[in-house]
């Protein structure tokens, strides 16, 4: 089996009113049984904030497209249809209210449908344990110390077709002790969620 492992940011990329293809594309292979996806338990929280901001950013073309359409408006009233304008207004309120209402319900459904790795004493003696020196960001850190503690548990099983999909640069394997633990468990970090 394949297993590729996934934090915050596909949880974001997949549940944003404008979801990404490959983050789409990943949780396909997934739910036809060509992968095994895991998601540490800590990133659906971490989503549910990120997603209210991210909610605004797809849909903020709104605002803009009224302030721009008041403008040609009143230059050329007749040079096009405000109907058509208003249309657009209220499917993108609509399609903001409901993204918004539906986060919660969105994220559990994402999350029923793929393999959560719980918080445990083991995770979190890996977690402080991974390095001497403090590299990370306390969340980043739960994040990292989730997967490599599964990673490890998956590769002494014998699995070696070990990924972590992760946008996240301070996840990405550019700290020597992050690499080297990695390495350790034979994770193929990948910078997208694109598998090799």
């Amino acid at each position: 089996m394949r297993y590729v492992f996934v934090e915050t940011n596909f949880v974001v990329e997949l549940l944003r009113p404008l979801p990404a293809s490959a983050a789409t594309a990943l949780l396909d292979l997934h739910l036809r049984g060509q992968v095994s996806l895991l998601l540490p338990w800590c990133c659906a929280s971490e989503a549910r904030r990120t997603l209210d901001r991210v909610i605004s950013e797809d849909l903020g073309f709104r605002d803009k497209m009224m302030r721009f359409a008041a403008v040609e408006y009143q230059r050329n009233p007749g040079g096009f249809d405000k109907s058509a304008v208003d249309f657009l207004r209220s499917v993108a309120d609509s399609a903001r209210v409901e993204a918004i209402q539906t986060i919660d319900a969105r994220i559990a459904g994402l999350v029923a449908k793929v393999s959560v790795i719980p918080p445990s004493e083991a995770v979190v003696r890996r977690t402080l344990g991974m390095f001497a020196v403090k590299a990370l960001k306390p969340f980043d850190e739960m994040v990292a110390g989730a997967v490599l503690h599964r990673a490890q548990e998956l590769h002494d099983a014998g699995e070696r077709d070990l990924h972590f999909c992760d946008l996240d640069r301070d996840l990405a394997a550019q700290h020597p002790p992050l690499a080297a633990a990695y390495a350790g468990c034979g994770l193929n970090v990948v910078q997208s969620f694109v598998l090799p």
